[in-house]
Formats: C-alpha cells, sequence, structure tokens
C-alpha cells in the first residue's frame, strides 16, 4: 500500500532531492513550494506524513503543523521538520507546536527508511519495505541513567519498533536487550530512537557487528519457531 506524502520547500532544488529520496520507497509524493498552497491541500486531502522544510519561514511551517493538528483529515499525520541545524528551544518549540520527529539535513536514506518505518505502522500498513516481521517479545531499554522495559512489535534488519516503556526524544541513545529463541543468551544491540508516534517507537541499530546483523537475517528469514520469551 501506498504512503501519501506532502513535502513542503520553498527551494525547487531542496524539493525535489528530497521527493527523489522518499520516492525510493513505496510513497506518492506531492511536492509543494508555497505554504498557503500546502496549507489548502491539508483542509481538503488526507495524508500519511507531512514533511517541512526548515527553509519555510518558521511561524509559516509551525502554523502548517497546528493546521495539521487541528485539520479533521490529517489530525494523526506523522510531522517531520527537515532543519539543518537546531538548539534545545528550537526543538521544544517545534514539539510543543506538533512535529512528531526532527531530523537535520541532509536525511540520509536510513533515516528516511526509519521515518517511513514509522508513518507506515501508525497507518497499520504491513509493508515488507518498511516493516520486515512480526517480532513480539519484551524488550529491556537501558542507558547510562535509566532501565525501562517495552515490547517489541516488529523487527527489521536496519531497526525495531517498539511499544511504551521508553520517554525518548528522537536521537536518544540506548542499549536494547531482548531474547532469541536459537541463542542461550538475549542479544543485546545498540540502538537510537528514530522517530515516534502515539504509542509506537521506531528504534534504529547502531554499529551493528557481523555476528549481530547474521542474528537478525537468521529471524527474519523465517528459519526458527520463535515463540515470545522473557527479557
Amino acid at each position: 500500500m501506498t504512503l501519501k506524502i506532502l513535502l513542503v520547500d520553498n527551494y525547487i532544488m531542496s524539493l525535489k532531492a528530497t521527493e527523489l529520496l522518499l520516492g525510493q520507497f513505496d510513497s506518492e509524493v506531492q511536492g509543494c513550494i508555497e505554504s498557503r498552497e500546502a496549507l489548502r491541500r491539508l483542509d481538503r486531502e488526507k495524508f500519511d506524513a507531512l514533511f517541512i522544510d526548515d527553509c519555510v519561514p518558521v511561524m509559516q511551517g509551525f502554523e502548517m503543523v497546528r493546521r495539521a493538528r487541528k485539520s479533521a483529515l490529517n489530525s494523526r499525520v506523522v510531522i517531520v521538520l527537515l532543519a539543518d541545524q537546531y538548539d534545545s528551544r528550537t526543538r521544544r518549540a517545534s514539539f510543543e507546536a506538533g512535529v512528531s520527529v526532527m531530523v537535520e539535513k541532509p536525511m540520509e536514506r536510513k533515516q528516511a527508511a526509519a521515518i517511513l518505518n514509522l508513518v507506515a505502522a501508525a497507518k497499520g500498513v504491513e509493508d515488507t519495505r518498511f516493516r520486515k516481521v512480526n517480532f513480539r517479545v519484551p524488550v529491556t531499554c537501558r542507558s547510562s541513567t535509566a532501565r525501562s522495559l517495552a515490547q517489541s512489535l516488529s523487527l527489521g534488519e536496519e531497526g525495531m519498533v517498539l511499544r511504551g516503556g521508553l520517554e525518548a526524544a528522537p536521537g536518544y541513545k540506548v542499549e536494547l536487550r531482548f531474547a532469541v529463541p536459537f541463542l542461550a543468551e538475549r542479544l543485546a544491540v545498540n540502538a537510537r530512537v528514530a522517530a515516534k508516534a502515539p504509542g509506537q517507537i521506531v528504534m534504529q541499530f547502531e554499529d551493528l557487528s557481523e555476528q549481530q546483523r547474521a542474528i537478525i537475517r537468521r529471524l527474519l528469514r523465517g528459519q526458527e519457531q520463535w515463540v515470545s520469551m522473557a527479557a
């Protein structure tokens, strides 16, 4: 199933580059260089995701976010702000306005895949480009200062989708530990929060060793009959 995306960027070259990146996935991307036209589209069409480049004037960009959140059609849309750089004050203002994810430009393919994973999960799409296999086990999330327990929803080679247990902003890094049926000990991997939506968190794996990647690939190939196991 195709994801419908509205992309807003005042610079045509930047807009085309992002369109090409998102177009590598199963997505219908509508590019828009004019803020008022973008607002009109939000009022008359339903979108799965809204990408706003920070070259759009701040007040117009935030107004789009607020209008989308109040819209009958797009109140639950995943909103992504693409920024050259941002400080804690800008991040806080963005999230307060209703932004779901902030991504530093240029957006990489892995980041785009993680975000579209979130969009697909929020929409309930079962698409192998984004969600590889259902994988439901308890997952322990550990950082240098905190420990929490979440539930996995799906697993892919580059990351996993979690439910609950982790209250952290995109970019936050943790160690994930979860049971694997054919291993005596739980698998531990480093990951960071790639994107968030109500009730769901997309985690992107980082610095996987060849052994860790081989274990995950074995799970994805479905060579084992695994069951939920306690973390």
